[in-house]
């Protein structure tokens, strides 16, 4: 099988509006948001088939290798935003590890704090709330007017940032604050009563 490789070369970044029955299998050296607003397609991942309805999204990387191939022949349609890491900030490269763009301060998220990465992964905007950004996107970046490459910058951000809520450890630091809430509580209602971490461990129920 040939794999095509495409690249942004000198810009950051590119947004189209595809509606191609078929698109050849390829890889890119740059991280790639899709969005189908219309239709459904098979997604081949890296070998592996995901079928992608109207309202799906996913975020890829530069090593990632992927094709589309329409259904029943129906036609399909895609928003693709491409776009380099220097498109956040310009000391960043394609050998910028995730984990540090995700850490810069326009996105500020850690990369301790997700229970998978969200490369790859296939999401949904059940609310609706990324298809005016990711249909925007095309528009700037045809217009080209005075700031569009700001709004397409934040526009990146506000995808990766729902890329990264889907799968952001919240429940857990939700349990952890429980915890800690029901110790304060026992040490506070017992502070006259000598405590050890075992007597607090037992009557809490905790391990």
């Amino acid at each position: 099988m040939i794999v095509k490789t495409s690249s942004l070369q000198d810009f950051p970044i590119c947004v189209t509006r595809g509606s191609k029955k078929d698109i050849n299998y390829h890889r890119h050296n740059y991280y790639e948001f899709a969005y189908v607003y219309e239709g459904m397609v098979d997604h081949v991942l890296n070998g592996e088939h995901h079928i992608l309805r109207d309202g799906n999204y996913f975020l890829l990387s530069p090593e990632d290798v992927h094709t589309y191939a329409a259904i029943n022949d129906e036609p399909f349609r895609i928003v693709n935003f491409m776009f380099n890491p220097s498109l956040i900030d310009p000391s960043f490269t394609l050998e910028t590890p995730f984990k540090e763009i995700i850490k810069h301060p326009l996105i500020g998220v850690s990369h301790k704090k997700l229970v998978r990465s969200p490369l790859g992964v296939q999401f949904s905007d059940d609310a609706g709330i990324l298809r005016p950004i990711f249909i925007n996107s095309v528009t700037e970046y045809k217009q080209r007017k005075v700031g569009y490459i700001n709004v397409l910058r934040a526009n990146a951000v506000k995808g990766i940032i729902a890329c990264l809520r889907n799968v952001y450890a919240e429940q857990d630091d939700n349990k952890k604050s429980y915890f800690v809430e029901n110790i304060i509580k026992y040490a506070n209602d017992n502070y006259q009563e000598p405590i050890s971490l075992s007597q607090i461990c037992e009557e809490l129920g905790y391990s």
